[in-house]
Formats: structure tokens, C-alpha cells, sequence
């Protein structure tokens, strides 16, 4: 028997009195933590829950949100985290294509998750909120689960057993569930937690949305499972993020590159005391060298980088204490193989740029009842494709060039936006960019920056241009520049290319 539900259940035979995690003025110990979660176990399986259930929660970063995973965990169903910003719509997609059991939502979106589940029949079983938050007609979990009173006995589940469906952000279409095992997870958890090497006293600002597979096994999972506290914070802001660190001495922080740029220029704005901090981590897309080199002189801490997929549980490379290389991630982590391969299949060598394929105990399933799409990424011997264009050095390390559909060809010649925002990191006046291409009917596809600027900061569009120009190949250099006052971000902070519109008053150089 394997059941991720078993990262909580033993953490809390082995140091019962010990904070699991901190919200606002509550400190729950991990007792406390897997007693609600053997409760939330009874309370779902009387609804019916069981293996072969899906259980969905729509929760930000509360308690209610591990209490519900572990407890869904432990009937034997599938977890399917949803993020709380979803519309009615996006949320109703996924009910009809997972058909869950039944569903766990946070109080503040439940209008929207209601309106999806009358459309799809799910049943809204639980409501979670905060003193005070909108009525909702439905039993509230944590007053529910105090209430239950008897042990709870986890469910026999196999290692291959399905655990959690994370939803793709459906940057290439639809969102398709990626289906991770329980044994995807807990060697997840386990093998990162080596890697970068958490242990018992340390403290993490959970900040990451636990929706997602990167906070769900970098910080929930692993944390847990090494007697790590965790500080939750339900949507990241850096100020708030700063001021959690300050106040409970915060030892550990991970996040995407926009949330270290935005805490970077919060604590240039108003300096907080954080020589707690031990490591910073980051990870979901490339770490830009200009804002790598200003979080090391300002925090002067290490910082470690990582590189995983929802697909892969997420982790597959991470550089761990007194073993990294600028700019790079990996090796891979033990039991990841990896490879570079080109477009037309042809194993390449060291310092060739091709796709980054992955095999072993991270992989996912299956796309959830999708086998052709399944097939289309995971070939006949475990190897999958990761869309993502990397180069593998002597020592294994990876240096990821772009994301395979976001190259931009420009007259006939391969432009890598990454290439180029790294470029525009270094500009001091520039806080965060993103390069995309536009249809142009002369050179097939137009390369346009879109950035915003630091707090305070001034630069004209010629002016970014012409220091681009200085750095950049003339084929290659942006000729559309466009400042913007905020960059659409996704839910878990990373920039949403997809969703950028040019104004036609974008400037051309």
C-alpha cells in the first residue's frame, strides 16, 4: 500500500505537537492537522466518496485546503485542486470533464463554483471560510470535521493509483488533466526535500497556490513531510509576503520569477529585517541573469533553480546546496533520466539545443481520458516530451533556451524571447518583460517587447530600443516596444503571454 496521505499520517506519529502551519494568529500542530484530516475522511466517505471518486477543491492557501487533500486521500479518491480565480465557465469545463464526487469551495467564489456545479450535477458538499465570510447554506468543513470523534483507517490504495488530476493551463488549447500517482508524489516530496535539504526548524512562506503542482509538492508535501512550519499566505503580495517573513523569521521562500522581481522591489522600496532567509528557490519559467544578480546582492543568500511540468509531479532538475550553476537547473534528480532531441528525433549531443525529454518516477499517468493526447507526449518507453527547447552540458546541468511553441521565427531565423528578456533584465529600469510575436505580413512574425518598469523608474520606448540594439542581434532586437502599467499574470504568478494585447499605439523602432 502507498497513499500520499501517508506524508501527513507519519510526520504526526513522528513529532505530534509540532506547528505544521500557520494562518494569521492560528497555529495548528500536525496532529491537529492529520486528526481534521481523518475526520474530513468520514465526512466525505458518508457522502458517498470513495476509490474511483474525484473530490475537487476550489481553495486558496488555507488550512481547509490540506485538511480536505489528505482527507480526500485518504477515501481513496482523486484530488482535483482548482484555483479559486476560476470563472464559472472554466470551472464547469473541468466538472464536466473529470465528473467529481463532490466539492470542497472556499466561501469568497462560491457563486461561481455553485454555478458550475448545478450545469455538471456535482454536488457542493463543504464550504470553507473565515469568521464572517458570505453565507453559503452549506455546512462549514472545519466546524464539521471537529465534530467527528473516531480513528480513521486510510484506504488500501496501490502506488499506480491515481492521487491528484492537475489542470494544464491550456496554453495550447483545452486544459487536460495531468493524472499523478501516489507514487509520483511521495518520491516527488521526498526527493526534492534531499535535494535542496529541508529539515525539521525550517520555516517557508507558503505563497505558491497549493492548486498548483509546484506549491502543492515543493513546499505543502515536502515541507510536511520534513518537519518544515509552513506560513501560509492565501494570494501572494509582496508586501504581505515581506512582512511574513520579518514576523515568523522565515528560513525558506520559493516562487515563480515575477513574485522574487515584486519582492525584490517591495524590499528596495521598505527594507523588512530578513536575515532568516537561508535559500530562495525559483522555478516556472526562466530566472532572468539581471534579476538573479540583484536578488544575490540583496538578499545574499543562495538561490537554487528548478524545472518540472505539472506532467512530471512537477520536479525533474534541481540545483541543491553547494551544487548549482548560474543560470542552469539540474542534474536531474535521482531516478530522472533525461535527454536532447531534435525535431526530427535524432538523439543530440552535449551543447546542442533540442527538446528536453524525461522519464521516470515523476511522470504522470495519463492525460485523465485523453489516450491520444497521452500518447502523443509519452512514447512506448516512458520518454516525455516536455515542449521545452534546452541544452545539456558535461556535467548534466540544463539551461533552458524557450518553450518549444514560443519561438518566434523572424525572417526565416529562430528568435528566442528568453534570450531577449534576459536582455531587458539587465536594464535598470525595467521590472519584469515579456517577448512575444506578431503576425507581420513582411518577415512572417515581428518580435515585441512588453515590460513594466520599476517603481519610480522612467524610460521611453526609443530609449529601450536603442539599449537593446546595443545587445541584441539586428535580426533579432525588438522593433515593437511597448510599457505597460501591469503584465497579465496566471494564478500561480507567471506571466500570461496568451493573454498580452498590443494597443495600436505600440512604438516601433
Amino acid at each position: 500500500m502507498l497513499n500520499a496521505a501517508q506524508i501527513l499520517s507519519h510526520a504526526a506519529a513522528a513529532a505530534p505537537d509540532r506547528t505544521a502551519l500557520r494562518f494569521g494568529d492560528l497555529a495548528m500542530s500536525v496532529e491537529t492537522l492529520d486528526d481534521l484530516a481523518k475526520n474530513t475522511a468520514l465526512l466525505l466517505e458518508k457522502e458517498g466518496v470513495g476509490p474511483g471518486h474525484r473530490v475537487a477543491l476550489v481553495l486558496p492557501n488555507v488550512p481547509h485546503f490540506p485538511i480536505s487533500y489528505y482527507g480526500a486521500l485518504r477515501t481513496g479518491a482523486t484530488v482535483v485542486p482548482l484555483s479559486p480565480l476560476m470563472s464559472a465557465a472554466e470551472l464547469e469545463y473541468i466538472f464536466k470533464d473529470c465528473t467529481p464526487t463532490a466539492l470542497v469551495v472556499w466561501s469568497g467564489i462560491h457563486e461561481a463554483a455553485a454555478q458550475a456545479a448545478r450545469a455538471c450535477g456535482v454536488r457542493l458538499v463543504y464550504s470553507a471560510g473565515s469568521p464572517g465570510a458570505p453565507e453559503t447554506g452549506l455546512p462549514d468543513l472545519l466546524e464539521s470535521a471537529a465534530a467527528e470523534a473516531r480513528d480513521h483507517e486510510a484506504a488500501s490504495t496501490d502506488a499506480s493509483d491515481l492521487a491528484v488530476i492537475i489542470y494544464t493551463s491550456g496554453t495550447t488549447g483545452s486544459p487536460k488533466g495531468a493524472a499523478l500517482t501516489h507514487d509520483n508524489l511521495v518520491w516527488n516530496a521526498r526527493l526534492f526535500g534531499d535535494a535542496v535539504g529541508l529539515m525539521a526548524g525550517d520555516v517557508a512562506l507558503a505563497a505558491l497556490p497549493f492548486f498548483h503542482s509546484f506549491g502543492q509538492t515543493s513546499i505543502m508535501n515536502a515541507g510536511i513531510n520534513y518537519g518544515v512550519e509552513l506560513v501560509l499566505q492565501p494570494r501572494f503580495d509582496a508586501a504581505g509576503a515581506l512582512d511574513l517573513i520579518e514576523r515568523h523569521k522565515i528560513t525558506l521562500f520559493m516562487g515563480v520569477p515575477s513574485m522574487h522581481a515584486a519582492v525584490l522591489a517591495e524590499q528596495q522600496s521598505r527594507p523588512r529585517e530578513v536575515s532568516s532567509l537561508r535559500w530562495l528557490a525559483s522555478g516556472g519559467s526562466g530566472l532572468a541573469a539581471g534579476l538573479r544578480e540583484a536578488l544575490d546582492l540583496e538578499f545574499q543568500v543562495p538561490m537554487y533553480e528548478g524545472y518540472g511540468l505539472s506532467e512530471t509531479s512537477p520536479i525533474t532538475h534541481v540545483c541543491g546546496p553547494g551544487h548549482h550553476k548560474p543560470g542552469k537547473v539540474g542534474p536531474p534528480m535521482w531516478g530522472v533520466e533525461h535527454r536532447v532531441v531534435s525535431a526530427d528525433g535524432t538523439l543530440l549531443g552535449v551543447g546542442e539545443v533540442g527538446e528536453l525529454h524525461v522519464r521516470g518516477h515523476c511522470i504522470m499517468a495519463e492525460y485523465f481520458g485523453r489516450p491520444d493526447a497521452t500518447k502523443a507526449v509519452i512514447d512506448a518507453n516512458g520518454w516525455f516530451a516536455t515542449g521545452d527547447l534546452v541544452t545539456i552540458d558535461e556535467d548534466g546541468f540544463v539551461e533552458v533556451v524557450d518553450r518549444l511553441k514560443d519561438i518566434i521565427i523572424r525572417n526565416g531565423h529562430n528568435v528566442y524571447p528568453s534570450d531577449i528578456e534576459t536582455v531587458l533584465s539587465e536594464h535598470p529600469a525595467v521590472h519584469l518583460s515579456a517577448v512575444i510575436g506578431v503576425p507581420d505580413d513582411r518577415v512572417g512574425e515581428e518580435v515585441a517587447a512588453v515590460l513594466m518598469l520599476k517603481p519610480g523608474a522612467y524610460a521611453t520606448p526609443d530609449e529601450i530600443t536603442a539599449f537593446l540594439k546595443e545587445r541584441v542581434a539586428a535580426d533579432k532586437y525588438p522593433r515593437i516596444v511597448q510599457i505597460v502599467d501591469e503584465l497579465p499574470l496566471g494564478p500561480t504568478g507567471k506571466v500570461l503571454k496568451r493573454a498580452i494585447k498590443l494597443p495600436a499605439t505600440s512604438v516601433t523602432g
